[in-house]
């Protein structure tokens, strides 16, 4: 929006620029990880999320069937949750939730990996 307005109303957009920035809403990005080895069988307590009061989505979100193992980086596997309230601690609450969530294990259930061979 902001470079079609520099582009169609440049004196406009120097009036805005001259406004000072604030804030309307916190945002948290939660990452989603997997505390055992698996595979997915089934999703169900992903639809818990969007009881929350700041959920804003969830991308990257791993589907049934795929497998997963517990996570040790940030590089996405479980997906991302986003939080957006214009309450702070709103999204702090509902932080601490997904967070508990994700650590039991609740989003996901996940089937346990065969043991390999040797």
């Amino acid at each position: 929006m902001l470079t079609a307005m520099a582009m169609c109303d440049p004196d406009g957009f120097r009036a805005r620029l001259r406004r000072p920035y604030r804030p309307t809403g916190h945002l948290k990005i939660m990452w989603v990880h997997f505390p055992h080895e698996g595979v997915i069988t089934d999703d169900a307590g992903c639809r818990n999320l969007g009881q929350l009061p700041s959920f804003a989505g969830y991308f990257g979100a791993p589907r049934a069937g795929n497998a997963v193992r517990p996570s040790t980086d940030t590089t996405g596997r479980g997906g991302f949750v986003y939080l957006l309230h214009s309450d702070a601690d709103v999204v702090e609450a509902d932080a601490a939730r997904v967070g508990a969530w994700s650590d039991e294990g609740a989003l996901f259930d996940v089937r346990p990996a065969p043991a390999a061979a040797v």
